[in-house]
């Protein structure tokens, strides 16, 4: 018991860390299009480059628009996304060893 809440604590940890990038982002540089923010945000936290591109499409959020238009429920929603397609990318067996391995070059 003790050990899925501390995975559960992590998790909500490592989600947290990519909401503050998110913000910080947000905040500071409000006219950059989300994408190369998010992109900004992935390699500073050492994430898949294919979990930028998974949470936007799931969350039908356009790459183009400026991050500061987006609300803070949508921020939200972006950095568990991005945690979640990030996790499962590094630990499916089906994900390419070369894409494996340029998330961890990147990192």
């Amino acid at each position: 018991m003790s050990d899925r809440s501390n995975a559960q604590r992590l998790l909500t940890s490592q989600a947290e860390t990519l909401l503050v990038a998110l913000t910080v982002q947000q905040y500071t540089l409000p006219h950059t299009p989300t994408k190369r923010a998010l992109a900004s945000v992935a390699r500073q936290e050492a994430l898949c480059s294919q979990a930028v591109d998974r949470a936007l499409s799931w969350l039908d959020i356009d790459g183009t628009k400026s991050l500061g238009r987006l609300r803070r429920t949508e921020l939200v929603q972006l950095a568990r996304c991005l945690q979640r397609f990030s996790r499962h990318l590094m630990l499916s067996p089906r994900t390419d060893v070369a894409a494996r391995q340029q998330a961890v070059a990147t990192a």
